[in-house]
């Protein structure tokens, strides 16, 4: 009896299980790079932050060698008619440190003027701000506050919340004297803490607390947690220091858990020797 030959031809494709096998070989390999990539990226933003956070450090540097030692001051006495007119001066006003920051003398946003010197371009805000960076949340902060700020990086005003009797660092300076740090008599001026990372154009101590204002709040801004201190970069924040040099600090390093600030009687506050200019 003749064997009769059966030639079985395979179709073009794949099986239902060499399908799936390559699925979970694409599976396994996307668990593995997602998060690579994403530290990968937030490693970037790190690095931008800094190198923009370093250049408020730099331009201070520059104001400071103009200005007989003094870093730009948080307040002073205005000198000309800016966007405040007459009002004190506060340090994002400071024409003098926009023009050492590359940033135009004015920012122009079609208002009067009042909040102009507080709404920073994009290019000098950390790429990982999340809040505010759009109108609809500008307008959110405007109910909330009252004004509109767009802002990523606050200056130390631990010294002035303290209110010590230094003549040079009063809130108001309504008698026309300068205010601001002289660099040349600061004690260690590379190790203390000048600009941070923030959701304000200033900061105090106790606004580290991320137990009380970062973790529950997260980067936003409002009545609640202007002047928090904003974590983005894993759980850290980018410093900009007095010497002109920047790094990054983790909060656990930016807040002492065992040093908390009292929130009433803001005078009897011992902040950390990072926030303590004095």
């Amino acid at each position: 009896m003749a064997v009769k030959e059966i030639i079985v031809k395979r179709k073009n494709g794949f099986t239902l299980i060499e399908l799936l096998v390559v699925i979970a070989i694409i599976a396994l390999l996307l668990g593995v790079l997602i998060p690579a990539l994403q530290k990968a990226k937030e490693m970037g933003r790190r690095v931008v932050c800094l190198s923009i956070i370093k250049s408020y450090g730099t331009a201070n540097m520059i104001y400071a060698e103009q200005n007989n030692s003094y870093a730009v001051p948080f307040s002073q006495a205005s000198t000309h008619v800016g966007p405040l007119g007459y009002w004190d001066e506060r340090w994002p006003e400071n024409m003098d440190f926009r023009n050492y920051l590359s940033l135009s003398a004015r920012v122009e946003i079609n208002d009067d003027g009042w909040e102009d010197p507080f709404l920073l371009p994009e290019e000098l805000m950390c790429p990982a701000q999340r809040y505010p960076k759009t109108e609809a949340d500008l307008n959110e902060v405007n109910a909330a506050l009252g004004w509109k700020i767009r802002f990523s990086y606050a200056l130390n005003t631990e010294l002035w919340a303290k209110g010590s009797a230094n003549d040079l660092v009063n809130w108001y300076p309504s008698d026309k004297k300068y205010r601001g740090h002289k660099l040349t008599q600061m004690k260690n001026p590379s190790g203390k803490l000048m600009f941070i990372d923030s959701n304000y154009y200033q900061s105090r101590y106790e606004r580290s607390d991320y137990r009380r204002y970062w973790d529950p709040f997260g980067d936003t801004l409002n009545d609640r947690n202007w002047g928090q201190i904003a974590y983005r970069h894993s759980g850290g924040a980018s410093v900009a220091f007095f010497d002109g040099h920047a790094d990054y600090y983790k909060k656990e390093k930016v807040f002492n858990t065992n040093n908390p600030v009292p929130l009433t009687n803001i005078k009897n506050r011992y902040p950390d020797s990072l926030w303590d200019v004095e």
